[in-house]
């Protein structure tokens, strides 16, 4: 199957299906679980990722229920198989934010908006971090960082017998829409190859925007109004043609990556405190389309401002910003050639290369995952030549596109690549 031969020892793990715990906390059906990490087990990998979702654990404010997480981790750890949990505080096709706090999100004008009136429920507006809104089992509300905090300390609690004897020996920190350092610029109406559009319209954003504004000497009273549509392209625009190139268009795309960044520093705060000692990992977007347009348009309304030819290295500012913290990309498999045909300047390869270079020069740790959930021999080996590029840097390589049980061709790939990349 693959014929492309690596000297690197790279752990190789498997996403659990999002929907292995249910919504009422526990595993949704054991008996295929159990198969499947039984077909783990076969396959030789280090372990599984599951997603810890706050909508299924928080029913209820300050009420936690783990009980179907720490069941899955004991099987884990009969199989011999690590596990490395996820918080995950956004909502996805399976499962929500608690409905009790999208409710007062909702109330309160704290959710994603864009220049349209349209709100995004997948995930708290990082301008509301601070603010304390919603509630706690005392007399006393929380903000959202509050509650992300809580709710990692909460799990640690639960699960130190299964981090004490290391089935747990990494969390990964859930920081937007997806899982994933971004803003959700590319909503259910967005089609590839749209350069997304911000979202930065709730009230506070926009109020914080004019005051730091007004700091610098700069009158700006909203975000940019001239940056098209989800759909449109950098040159059907104002805004990634000429606005981003002027003092307020610069400002802002700063301000508004310097928002997220702030947003990851102060989450992965809470869970310092939370897991001290154990390895933290974050995941951010590959968004490699118009990666080689002047403006960078796609990855600035997701957050990334990277332009280069003005010296803006977005990656590398992520990196230093969250030193110590293991940076998660995916897309390993994708390759320039296969997007050529929608004439979007898509450049995913020099993208991860370009992250690579920035966890080089910093000394950050990598992990690598694939977007296509069912690979072919030659996007196996495509990824295997990224990791190869990426010698000393990256870690790990999890694997995604499980169902309920893996087909045999599955596991048979599975299986050979673990052989391959981890061999001597």
């Amino acid at each position: 199957m693959i014929n492309l031969i690596i000297a690197l020892f790279i752990q190789v793990n498997v996403m659990m299906p999002d929907d292995t715990i249910q919504n009422a906390g526990q595993i949704k059906d054991l008996s295929q679980t159990t198969a499947l990490l039984q077909q783990l087990q076969t396959a030789n990998v280090n372990g599984v990722m599951i997603a810890v979702w706050w909508g299924i654990a928080e029913p209820e404010p300050s009420q936690y229920n783990f009980d179907g997480y720490l069941q899955l981790f004991q099987l884990a750890s009969t199989f011999g198989l690590k596990v490395i949990p996820i918080m995950s505080f956004h909502g996805s096709d399976v499962v929500s934010i608690p409905s009790w706090a999208l409710s007062i999100a909702k109330s309160h004008g704290v959710l994603y908006k864009d220049q349209f009136g349209s709100t995004q429920t997948s995930y708290i507006s990082l301008s509301a971090d601070q603010i304390a809104l919603f509630p706690s089992n005392t007399a006393y509300k929380r903000s959202p960082l509050t509650i992300y905090t809580d709710f990692m300390t909460q799990f640690a609690h639960s699960a130190f017998s299964f981090i004490e004897q290391n089935t747990i020996q990494e969390i990964q920190i859930g920081l937007g829409p997806d899982g994933e350092l971004k803003y959700p610029s590319n909503s259910e109406n967005w089609r590839f190859p749209g350069i997304g559009a911000f979202q930065s319209f709730d009230d506070l954003f926009v109020e914080q925007l004019q005051m730091k504004a007004d700091i610098f000497g700069l009158k700006i009273d909203f975000p940019p109004l001239d940056a098209g549509n989800y759909n449109s392209r950098p040159d059907e625009t104002e805004f990634f043609q000429f606005g981003f190139k002027s003092a307020e268009g610069k400002f802002f795309t700063q301000f508004y990556q310097d928002k997220l960044v702030q947003h990851a520093v102060d989450v992965i705060d809470g869970a310092r405190q939370a897991f001290e000692g154990l390895k933290l990992s974050a995941k951010i977007a590959n968004v490699h389309w118009w990666y080689d347009d002047e403006s960078h348009a796609a990855e600035i309304t997701a957050g990334y401002n990277n332009i280069i030819q003005n010296g803006l290295n977005a990656y590398e500012t992520i990196i230093q910003a969250l030193d110590g913290v293991q940076i998660e990309i995916s897309g390993l498999e994708l390759t320039n050639a296969q997007f050529s045909k929608f004439e979007c300047k898509s450049n995913s390869e020099n993208l991860i290369q370009q992250i690579i270079e920035a966890a080089r020069i910093y000394g950050g740790a990598l992990g690598g995952q694939n977007q296509n959930p069912s690979l072919q021999n030659s996007e196996y080996e495509q990824i295997l030549k990224q990791l190869t590029s990426g010698k000393g840097t990256f870690t790990e390589f999890t694997y995604f596109g499980t169902n309920d049980l893996l087909n045999a061709e599955q596991l048979g790939n599975i299986t050979e690549f673990v052989k391959q990349i981890q061999k001597l």
